[in-house]
């Protein structure tokens, strides 16, 4: 999709063009809109300053597709995002564009830009690197974008290659005003393109209210810091509007890694929604804390039209959450589940198999743990080990890294082992990974509920998606473990 900024209005020394790439990495029907690059695109609309945003992986589209787009746009610059496990495709579109005779500046933000830019700018391919939050910083880029190594020093939050060594300009400050941003510029994306496993073919979008996590779990890295920071509720409000109206959303995720830490909040939240009269269902897609969950709560949260709330849960042994940082015990699990079925919410579990501190014990007392407490759905992962989380560094220490030193290798879906410890091997962590899967959503009980759930043809598409995804992550014959 082309934006309709002037190409002569630049904010700057000349008509510079910046293409905004989603580079094509999740796998095939489970498109999410890229926020961060629409973000990007939407202070870049403001400032009147001349940019594409491309959302290949949407649109399904191969490298050549990509390059051609690159060489009839000439842009100065390709920007993308790119996260830990994304750096061998930031690497292949880099060296695709740097082929080009004209090739243009490749500018990398997101996640592992941020923890690792001088290994996004020697193993990804970068020539700049966008830290932290990358509204305010693409504007300051663009404005001395071809000055070169001499003016990027004067750009506050980027690392860059100068000669031999990778400069590491000072860290800007996070925004504290999330109102000053504008909202992404969806009217640029395919959004009749995405969707995920849960929401088949209704028009769906993502959205987030807040940034920044106070939480301590040692697997996650926090990309927007720990200081939590609020939209206002007429801002978000006007969003979902937005949303709704302009885009005919019928199902908003919201994305937030803290969205019920603010009690009053979500309970002024749900107002707002009821008062509004706007007509769409809505979930919390990143998951919420047990402890900051009540039945009072739920009960007007679906009356709000939340229809289903994930939890992260991680592990079905005290212990193992205690020395996770999940601060959070299995009783509390056991009761944000009890008062979400009591209020007939459909629930989520997120749970991971192989943590540092698992046995296999452990692990067949989580895969029991989520079988009892039956969620509408449950999810596995692996325990994967990203740069800048405590669990990286306690895998140097203590672990046996499957993988060494070379992200490329991380498995951003997390179906596969990274690590050993003396507790359980790899066939271990593998054979109780596909047990979780096969236990869970293979019991008579559970496809009876699913087929009884059924209501529109919508809901049969899910189920078939379930189970191409099952397939995949727990194909037969691979043992149940015992």
């Amino acid at each position: 999709m082309r934006s309709e900024t002037d190409p002569g209005a630049l904010r700057g020394p000349s008509p510079l063009r910046l293409l905004l790439v989603n580079i094509p990495f999740y796998h095939a029907g489970c498109a999410e809109a890229p926020l961060g690059l629409a973000y990007v695109a939407s202070v870049l609309e403001r400032e009147r300053i001349p940019f594409d945003l491309l959302d290949a992986n949407a649109l399904g589209m191969e490298m050549p597709e990509i390059v051609a787009r690159v060489r009839e746009r000439r842009p100065a610059a390709v920007g993308a995002t790119v996260m830990t496990s994304m750096l061998a495709a930031g690497r292949r579109l880099a060296d695709a564009v740097k082929a080009l005779p004209s090739p243009p500046i490749v500018v990398f933000g997101g996640p592992h830009a941020t923890i690792a830019p001088g290994e996004t700018i020697e193993r990804g391919g970068a020539d700049i690197c966008v830290r932290g939050e990358g509204e305010e910083t693409v504007l300051d880029l663009m404005a001395r974008l071809t000055e070169g190594p001499a003016g990027w020093r004067g750009v506050a939050g980027i690392s860059f290659r100068d000669g031999g060594e990778v400069v590491h300009t000072a860290d800007r400050p996070l925004i504290r005003d999330l109102d000053s941003i504008p909202f992404p510029a969806r009217r640029l994306l395919p959004m009749e393109r995405y969707q995920t496993i849960h929401t088949g073919r209704k028009r769906f979008a993502t959205i987030m209210t807040s940034r920044g996590c106070p939480g301590k779990c040692m697997f996650c890295y926090r990309p927007f810091g720990r200081d939590l920071r609020y939209r206002s509720l007429d801002n978000v409000m006007a969003e979902v509007r937005e949303l709704v109206e302009r885009f005919r959303v019928e199902e908003i995720s919201i994305l937030d890694d803290a969205f019920t830490l603010d009690r009053e909040r979500v309970i002024a939240f749900c107002e707002r929604v009821l008062a509004s009269g706007l007509q769409f269902e809505w979930r919390l897609g990143n998951g919420t804390r047990v402890d900051l969950i009540d039945e009072d709560l739920l009960r007007l949260m679906k009356r709000a039209g939340c229809y289903e709330v994930a939890f992260g849960i991680e592990s079905g042994d005290d212990e193992v959450l205690r020395k996770i940082g999940k601060e959070i015990t299995v009783a509390q699990v056991e009761r944000a589940f009890a008062a979400a079925k009591r209020v007939g919410m459909e629930t989520i579990g997120f749970f991971m198999i192989g943590h540092p501190f698992d046995t296999v014990g452990t692990m067949r007392k989580t895969i029991d743990f989520a079988v009892r407490l039956d969620p509408t759905y449950a999810q596995f992962t692996m325990s994967t080990p990203l740069p800048g989380t405590a669990l990286w560094t306690w895998v140097k220490k203590h672990g046996r890294s499957l993988i060494g030193d070379d992200v490329t290798k991380l498995d951003f879906l997390g179906t596969k082992p990274h690590y050993e410890t003396d507790a359980f091997t790899r066939e271990d962590a593998e054979r109780m990974y596909r047990l979780a899967y096969r236990r869970f959503y293979l019991r008579p009980r559970y496809v009876w509920r699913s087929l009884r759930r059924i209501r529109s043809w919508n809901d049969i598409l899910v189920i078939l998606k379930g189970l191409v995804y099952l397939r995949k992550v727990a194909p037969e014959g691979g043992g149940d473990g015992r």
